[in-house]
């Protein structure tokens, strides 16, 4: 074999075996495995966070914007600020943010109304519609699976308002809470449509069923929370409620009986309560300025991964988008 036909063959040799030693070649090797990063020690991952997803979190004069994840040195990404008293948030299947605003600042804005906001949001966003009419100290805000708008006022009355909105939206509908002085301070919607009214004077949860009319009572009440603040529900349904100091957790099925299956506890003051994507819980303490982010599974013994403290006035409600 003449030397130039040798050197060819060795070439050739080398290169199959750096392909087979590599896993290339046409898949004639194996793809290592990812690196545990753990040193083979078994530990678990950290609980994952979300990404892609943004916290809004109502104050006096704004709505501070965060990025998840949150970590406790989190700054938000930016404010819609030259609000009046903002307090409750929602948002619509569109992504258009709904603000409900006492008033009492000085403010552009008028009070006594729920301000529309529509996506893309910025530090100069301002509302496309403000909502006033019959409204009166609003503080809870919900949006249901139709895009119907629900207004919890200082007056124990929920008004409902059926979109296209615009300023001049007239009232649809209108029901009361369960006694008087009741104060509803936050609303939910559970995945069949019932509406969960909770109310910060009553200490209770009014539970209402659809169709709402003007005729519309409670089906039942779930009682014994102290202040109760906010509700949200889990991807499993269960319910959270805000109230107290703490979190109380109730599983399926509700009724008027029903008790915290186990409550989060040593909260201060806590406020707007909500799930990311990955079902981590985040809960408002409007005693401390704090923000708190709980990764399950929860228990009653569960502490928070992540404790931001906010600057500027007490934060009161929460969304996530």
């Amino acid at each position: 074999m003449n030397p130039r036909a040798s050197l060819a063959l060795l070439s050739c040799l080398l290169a199959a075996a750096l392909a087979a030693g590599c896993g290339g070649g046409g898949g004639g090797g194996s793809p290592l495995p990812p690196s545990s990063g753990g040193g083979g020690s078994g530990a678990p991952p950290p609980p994952p966070q979300t990404s892609g997803q943004y916290l809004y979190v109502a104050h006096n004069y704004t709505v501070d914007i965060y990025a998840l994840p949150l970590t406790s040195f989190s700054t938000p990404a930016f404010s819609i600020s030259n609000l009046n008293d903002a307090v409750g948030l929602a948002f619509d299947a569109n992504g258009d943010l709904y603000v409900t605003q006492i008033g009492g600042n000085a403010s552009s804005l008028p009070g006594n109304s729920v301000a529309i906001f529509a996506p893309p949001f910025s530090a100069s966003s301002t509302p496309a519609v403000v909502i006033t009419n019959g409204l009166s100290a609003p503080r809870a805000v919900a949006v249901d699976a139709s895009g119907n708008l629900y207004v919890g006022n200082g007056n124990d009355v929920i008004d409902v308002f059926t979109p296209p909105f615009s300023a001049s939206s007239a009232l649809a509908t209108s029901f009361s809470t369960v006694g008087s002085a009741t104060l509803p301070a936050g609303m939910g919607f559970d995945a069949k449509g019932n509406l969960y009214v909770a109310n910060n004077f009553a200490n209770d949860i009014d539970v209402f069923t659809p169709p709402f009319t003007s005729n519309s009572t409670a089906a039942y009440v779930i009682g014994n929370l102290s202040g109760a603040q906010d509700v949200a529900f889990d991807a499993n349904g269960n319910l959270y409620v805000s109230y107290g100091n703490a979190i109380g957790v109730f599983t399926l099925p509700f009724s008027t009986s029903s008790a915290p299956a186990y409550t989060i506890g040593n909260l201060n003051g806590p406020y707007g309560i909500g799930f990311d994507k990955n079902g981590n819980l985040y809960v408002v303490n409007n005693a401390t300025n704090t923000i708190m982010m709980f990764s399950p599974p929860f228990s009653a013994s569960s502490a928070p991964a992540v404790t931001l403290t906010v600057s500027g006035s007490t934060p009161e409600r929460l969304a996530i988008r």
